[in-house]
């Protein structure tokens, strides 16, 4: 999902993965207020890995970053960050 064109070209374009920001997941893809790159990922997820389930809860809060270089994505309580190459350097 790092790279996955159709979600990041629909983030720069500035639209909303979800049309509404108050129901679950589920609502949103059954009543069609999720974005069509999101319904695509899951059919591209299903068909790469066989998994028929991809979680995508918080994707409403994703953003693009451009980055020179080779990342690190660190996750936390299911929060994601990255750094860039060179910024961690120095481990506890």
């Amino acid at each position: 999902m790092l790279e996955y064109e159709p979600i990041i070209e629909a983030l720069e374009r500035g639209e909303e993965l979800f049309n509404n920001r108050h129901t679950d997941y589920y609502t949103r893809v059954t009543t069609g207020e999720a974005h069509p790159a999101l319904l695509q990922l899951e059919k591209d997820y299903l068909e790469k890995f066989g998994e028929d389930y991809i979680c995508v809860l918080r994707a409403r809060d994703l953003g693009v970053a451009e980055v020179s270089g080779r990342v690190r994505i660190s996750e936390y309580d299911g929060f994601e960050s990255y750094e860039e190459e060179g910024e961690f350097d120095v481990w506890v």
